[in-house]
């Protein structure tokens, strides 16, 4: 497998030639390396690694998103919450949810916070995916929040603030998190990697 350079201006073209063995080596054989430059192999390696995980970040958050949209065409939630209350009125215990409806909110918030703080940790220098997670982060504890259905939380989500209820403004804002975030990650990444491979064509061009 040869691994070549997609042209992304013109000092780039200008800088490589394109079918030379010295500069477009072939990384299937170990001798490949030796002919590449040592500081354009390792910022090789940094952009092939990040390749997979920004593709990971904004995957899992699309996959996320259509999760939701498929939740807002079928109930899916609300038809979780009337089975769980079809269940509890059946076993005899609706009448004392009040605490176990307590304790998954605050697991809840605790777990969203503790995941947030993770993902902030480790995409730090990614301020467009952490944006876009925390968005889905939001989405999903809201989701998880009007299943459980603590009525003390119902009455403050279900308000009218101007012509929307609350919880409609939270989905809202959640998913323009979500987009702000993976739009401003995806231009991050494309000036990231247009930057390196200038600063590639350089490096080549000065020692050609």
């Amino acid at each position: 497998m040869c691994i070549e350079f997609p042209a992304t201006s013109g000092a780039l073209l200008d800088a490589i030639p394109s079918h030379d063995s010295n500069y477009f080596p072939n990384f299937s054989d170990s001798r490949g390396w030796d002919r590449f430059p040592s500081p354009c192999r390792g910022r090789l390696w940094s952009r092939l690694d990040e390749i997979p995980r920004a593709k990971s970040s904004d995957g899992d958050t699309g996959l996320l998103e259509l999760f939701l949209l498929f939740d807002a065409v079928f109930n899916w939630r609300w038809n979780l919450h009337r089975f769980l209350v079809k269940t509890a009125m059946e076993q005899a215990v609706y009448d004392e949810r009040t605490l176990p409806q307590e304790v998954l909110t605050a697991l809840l918030a605790s777990a969203t916070l503790v995941a947030a703080s993770v993902a902030i940790r480790h995409f730090w220098n990614r301020p467009g995916a952490c944006l876009a997670i925390c968005g889905g982060l939001i989405s999903a504890e809201f989701w998880a929040t009007e299943v459980i259905s603590l009525h003390a939380i119902d009455l403050i989500l279900e308000r009218m603030v101007g012509p929307m209820l609350i919880i409609a403004s939270v989905w809202i804002g959640s998913s323009v998190l979500i987009m702000l975030g993976v739009l401003w990650d995806a231009k991050a990444f494309l000036r990231r990697n247009t930057e390196h491979m200038e600063f590639d064509a350089r490096y080549l061009k000065s020692h050609r």
